[in-house]
């Protein structure tokens, strides 16, 4: 392709990030718009990338413009008052017109530099946690809720560019309200999760990052990974996993439901490993569960309603070839020999 031909598609792309911007902005944004986004980005690498710049951009001309006014307000000449005029916001910009939102940032920049005004204080970080056994349900204030699920520990950082979860462990279904304006930051394990408006789960225990989409699209990527990094772009459906540390991660198809299960007191498994489950019952149980030699290998699907421990570890037994050895440092599983 050549220089001038090249120059074309990004402009071309450029606005059609643009016109994406401002699609999903809309109060009437469908499900369909998110597919169609998701359908556009996979499209071309330069869809991608322009995105990232036309979110970019959007930020810091939405961030910048009300010190812009306040700046040229204070440093105007006072005459007599002329009739009031709307102004234009960010979200204004219309589909194509980039030099006139590049200008905005720029007259933005120099109207802080010339007219400086204070600068509103740190967003104070909020942290929530849960006990063993325990789920709790958060309302933050842009509307977003968070469920977290058993022995899980997040903080929570709303800025006035973007709303930020870290997660030190646990799990966690988010229903994120949508804002073009401040994405939502998620940081788990060593990947870094980013959306605009959508719900999923995050589940971060043990090196393993696993997150599952029920709405929208979301956007999975390494946490030392720059602003324009691909990373994976998950849609309705999707399940990603990644163990912290590896090169490689996986992606593919699940029933979301099985995924936010556990919100109504259920795990679900499909020819899943014992191993793996009692992994899971750790997280929801203080009196802790091993399993040692061939049992570990048992494999198991059904429905797991977690009420108590003895309850849960009895349904197994009724299921599966293992006996249960109680101790005062808790209880052992293994594969039954008659």
């Amino acid at each position: 392709m050549s220089a001038a031909n090249d120059h074309v598609g990004r402009a071309k792309a450029e606005s059609e990030a643009v016109a994406w911007l401002m699609r999903l902005d809309a109060p009437d944004a469908t499900e369909a718009d998110w597919q169609g986004l998701a359908d556009w980005l996979e499209a071309a690498p330069q869809n991608r990338l322009a995105f990232d710049r036309a979110e970019r951009l959007s930020f810091e001309v939405a961030a910048a413009s009300p010190d812009l006014i306040r700046g040229l307000d204070a440093a105007a000449p006072k005459t007599e008052p002329a009739p009031r005029r709307r102004r234009r916001t960010a979200r204004s910009v219309p589909i194509g017109r980039w030099g006139w939102a590049a200008g905005l940032l720029a007259a933005a920049c120099f109207a802080l530099v010339m007219f400086p005004v204070l600068a509103p204080p740190a967003a104070p970080t909020e942290v929530y946690q849960t006990a063993k056994g325990e789920t709790r349900m958060l309302i933050l204030a842009d509307g977003t809720r968070i469920n977290l699920n058993s022995d899980s520990h997040i903080s929570v950082r709303l800025e006035a560019r973007a709303r930020r979860v870290e997660m030190a462990r646990g799990e966690a279904a988010f229903d994120v309200a949508h804002d073009n304006a401040r994405p939502f930051l998620i940081a788990a394990g060593d990947r870094r999760i980013r959306v605009v408006g959508t719900e999923f789960d995050v589940l971060d225990t043990q090196g393993l990052v696993r997150v599952t989409v029920r709405r929208g699209v979301v956007g999975v990527a390494s946490a030392s990974a720059g602003p324009d990094a691909q990373g994976v772009l998950l849609r309705v459906g999707d399940q990603f996993e990644h163990r912290v540390g590896e090169a490689v991660s996986a992606v593919h198809k699940v029933d979301p439901e099985v995924a936010f299960a556990w919100r109504r007191g259920d795990l679900i498994y499909r020819d899943q490993p014992l191993s793996e489950i009692v992994g899971d019952l750790n997280r929801y149980f203080v009196v802790p569960v091993r399993v040692t030699g061939p049992a570990a290998d048992l494999k198991f699907s059904g429905v797991l309603v977690i009420d108590t421990e003895e309850a849960v570890v009895a349904r197994l037994q009724a299921f599966l070839p293992i006996s249960v050895d109680r101790a005062a440092d808790g209880l052992t599983l293994r594969l039954r020999t008659r």
